[in-house]
């Protein structure tokens, strides 16, 4: 028998079969990216490094043509990633060079 889940496509539940303990299994679950502790006054406190998002394994594809696929989620996860290392790598250059 096949594990159904929802997954949540465009707001509605798409019940399409995800590997048991798949990040991609329910879209709540997707790694974003780090954030800047807003607590702290200063953000050259709490600036932590962005942490890349977890590739999914081909299980986690239903093979159904969901859109978005997650592989799509990953892509577009990867590519938020790929800009916030940057900014965060332009940031920790700054406070190098002010030092």
């Amino acid at each position: 028998m096949m594990n159904v889940d929802a997954f949540i496509v465009d707001g509605q539940p798409c019940r399409k079969r995800r590997r048991p303990g798949s990040p991609y299994t329910r879209l709540s679950t997707l790694p974003d990216h780090a954030v800047p502790n807003q607590a702290s006054g200063d953000p050259s406190i709490d600036d932590p490094r962005p942490i890349p998002p977890i590739q999914p394994e081909l299980e986690d594809c239903c093979n159904s043509g969901c859109s978005p696929c997650v592989f799509d989620l990953y892509d577009e996860a990867l590519a938020r990633y790929r800009v916030e290392l940057a900014e965060w790598e332009a940031r920790q250059a700054q406070r190098e060079h002010r030092k």
